[in-house]
């Protein structure tokens, strides 16, 4: 069925992303970026890579951390921060790293 759907739409024509407010770091990548990589698996159409190459750049800010367990939060956008919620401010939630 999807491939049928391929054949109709492109992806590249209706795979717009757009960036701004706060993400959750463990959502957005088991989630979107998840989604997006299981989409290229499937159809190999490369417009699902390169998104997912972007998203996971994005993500990358996150990382920053002096001992290399994510911030709970990132902002996507260029200029965007990453940080913990106030509720674990000062830790991680074991959940979402592991």
């Amino acid at each position: 069925m999807y491939y049928r759907l391929l054949q109709k739409y492109s992806p590249s024509e209706y795979l717009v992303v757009f960036f701004s407010g706060t993400v959750s770091v463990f959502e957005t990548t088991i989630r979107n970026l998840g989604g997006l990589l299981s989409a290229y698996d499937l159809s190999q159409d490369t417009v699902f890579l390169e998104k997912a190459d972007d998203l996971g750049k994005r993500l990358m800010k996150a990382f920053g951390t002096p001992n290399g367990v994510p911030y709970g939060e990132t902002e996507l956008f260029d200029e965007g921060q990453s940080y913990n919620t106030g509720w674990h401010s000062n830790s991680a939630v074991l959940s979402e790293i592991g």
